[in-house]
């Protein structure tokens, strides 16, 4: 009867070891997720960055409208960010979704889209219809140009 109790002793043991080694896997696994996460959104802040130093150049077209789209590219696209922001947020979009759609509001205002349904035709230019941006769901369909 003795030996019994030992043999249980050494199997519960074992199963403690094995519950202790999944924990630590479990723990290993959610620690290596979180680091690649922070790599990849340390290479967006760097890549936003990047673009938002860049000059865009609008060149064809009447003076003014140059000068704005000038200004909406490399200063302040709208009025809630600074051109920094809103190519960070453009490149996040970009990475994660593997798609961003910017559309132009109608107080020429530059706005990233959160959700928007991508209407492909083969003879007619493409639309997005359903563009959310935050709350706001556009009733109108963007065209493709």
């Amino acid at each position: 009867m003795r030996t019994i109790g030992l043999l249980d002793t050494i199997f519960k043991r074992d199963s403690e070891l094995g519950y202790m080694f999944d924990v630590e896997m479990f723990v290993e696994t959610a620690n290596r997720v979180h680091m690649k996460k922070l790599v990849l959104d340390t290479c967006i802040a760097f890549l936003g960055r990047t673009i938002s130093q860049s000059e865009f150049r609008v060149k064809n077209g009447k003076a003014f409208m140059k000068d704005e789209l000038y200004y909406r590219l490399n200063v302040r696209p709208n009025k809630n960010m600074t051109a920094s922001t809103f190519w960070e947020t453009f490149v996040h979009k970009l990475i994660y979704d593997n798609e961003c759609l910017i559309i132009q509001a109608d107080d020429d205002d530059l706005l990233i889209a959160d959700d928007f349904q991508h209407n492909e035709y083969a003879v007619f230019e493409d639309t997005f219809s359903n563009v959310t941006v935050k709350d706001y769901t556009f009733k109108r369909v963007f065209k493709q140009s």
